[in-house]
């Protein structure tokens, strides 16, 4: 049997997100920066395919608009030397026709999903790859949103996560994903 061939998206990990110079951050931004890294150095150690980081690039004058404060990915989760950045302007990654022909370029059968903003970029992106014919991982503590606490936040992460479930998405914990990734070396 094939074994799949993996892309890890990471969603708009944008500094603006978690440092609160411009908008509120993230309740739980913390937690999602280690669980994000974690699984990031899981996924290069285990050569477990590509690693594309999807960066929103609002309009001018607007949070996440490019080359403004915050508009970087944040250090924590920065992407290495060969690993692909693609830009979008709306919500779903495929928007920039350029990730679905990278993917295919790759063979990629899968993507594993984590990032901020659950119910718009995550869900969207989730949706597209899931109609496009990819797999999906859902790393359900990798995503998070903005809230005004972290219970409220992880109300709508716990909300995506059932309802991408129940698209077929398949919901992963970190943990889980890791040690996935660590019986592939």
């Amino acid at each position: 049997m094939k074994s799949k061939k993996s892309a890890l998206l990471v969603i708009d990990m944008q500094l603006v997100a978690f440092d609160g110079k411009i908008t509120p951050p993230i309740p739980n931004g913390s937690h999602l920066l280690d669980n994000v890294a974690r699984l990031l150095e899981a996924f290069r150690s285990a050569n477990g395919g590509s690693v594309v980081f999807l960066q929103t690039c609002a309009m001018p004058g607007q949070p996440y608009a490019k080359d403004v404060h915050g508009w970087e990915i944040h250090p924590a989760v920065a992407p290495h030397d060969g690993e692909k950045v693609f830009h979008k302007v709306g919500p779903s990654g495929f928007e920039n026709p350029g990730l679905d022909e990278f993917l295919k370029q790759c063979h990629t059968d899968e993507v594993i999903v984590c990032g901020t903003w659950s119910e718009g970029c995550v869900a969207s992106t989730c949706d597209s790859a899931l109609e496009l014919g990819y797999g999906v991982r859902l790393i359900g503590d990798g995503h998070s949103t903005v809230r005004d606490s972290e219970a409220e936040a992880l109300q709508v992460v716990s909300e995506q996560n059932e309802q991408l479930r129940q698209k077929n998405a398949m919901v992963l914990t970190t943990e889980e994903m890791i040690l996935q990734l660590g019986k592939r070396c």
